[in-house]
């Protein structure tokens, strides 16, 4: 069941009544403009946790004070926190597995307890896709057992500059923000700035760009010891001019081969892929014989 201020919505149509009804409910509306309006803030490296697209995490205050991602344009950034244990779940959805994925992040969960709802990115593309993930992402939610309050929703036309005409020329739309943090202890959601993304995001950038369903959305963090984990996967490697090229041709090449919004992709996007390009080089089978 999704609820927003005094309404419950908990049909499997009722996704559209639900984004509609964050756009003017006083809370969500004010929670959510304010967060596409502020400044990011810094997240140090100690005491934070990133995911990456196609990666999950449970997480609670032992491991981890402050928890999200970023590079989020289509994608969608959600969190789930229990006020009363501390717990978050948290993932970047890009539209693959999102049902299982939710299923998933509500599982950690108390059902007997509300959770708090955040969701950021998703800006209102020109394609649609920001919005078509969103109705995938409530579709779930909508059925489940638990109450989900939503509590800010920076996503679609909140979290979009509009596309103008400027000159004779026209300027995409894009968004607002792309990388949002909450603070484990406090609820806070806000739009970030991370100083770190984690250990080897190369590799693990290899799980959304060349791997399957199977192997995708996995829990970063071990729930015994709360260490960081690469859970093991398999990827599809490039053939070898294709990865050549990945790694030396232009910028603009690469946006729009491997991009969902080649305009306004932040500005490691591309660092970051030649980098998964070259750990797939140098790796053509990883772990290794």
């Amino acid at each position: 069941m999704l609820i927003i201020g005094d309404s419950e919505f908990s049909e499997a149509g009722d996704a559209g009544r639900v984004i509609a009804q964050a756009q003017t409910d006083p809370s969500v509306a004010r929670s959510s403009t304010d967060c596409a309006a502020q400044d990011a803030q810094q997240v140090p490296a100690a005491g934070s946790l990133y995911v990456l697209q196609c990666e999950m995490a449970v997480v609670s205050p032992k491991v981890a004070a402050v928890v999200g991602s970023g590079a989020s344009t289509t994608c969608a950034i959600v969190l789930l926190w229990d006020s009363a244990t501390k717990l978050c779940t948290v993932a970047h959805l890009d539209g693959s597995d999102t049902e299982g994925t939710l299923r998933a992040m509500l599982e950690p969960h108390d059902p007997t307890h509300a959770l708090q709802l955040h969701l950021g990115g998703s800006y209102a593309d020109e394609n649609g896709k920001g919005a078509e993930l969103l109705l995938e992402i409530l579709q779930p939610l909508l059925l489940a057992p638990a109450r989900v309050i939503l509590m800010t929703a920076c996503v679609g036309a909140v979290n979009t500059v509009p596309g103008a005409h400027t000159g004779g020329r026209y300027t995409h739309a894009r968004p607002r923000q792309t990388a949002f943090a909450l603070d484990l202890h406090s609820g806070t959601f806000f739009p970030a700035a991370f100083e770190s993304r984690g250990p080897m995001h190369e590799l693990r950038s290899l799980r959304f760009l060349r791997c399957g369903a199977p192997d995708r959305y996995p829990n970063v963090i071990d729930s015994k010891s709360g260490c960081f984990v690469i859970q093991p996967f398999q990827y599809e490697r490039f053939a070898e001019d294709v990865i050549k090229m990945g790694i030396t041709c232009s910028d603009a090449r690469l946006l729009q081969m491997l991009s969902t919004s080649p305009h306004c992709e932040p500005p490691e996007f591309c660092d970051d892929l030649r980098g998964a390009f070259r750990f797939m080089l140098t790796n053509p089978q990883f772990p290794g014989p």
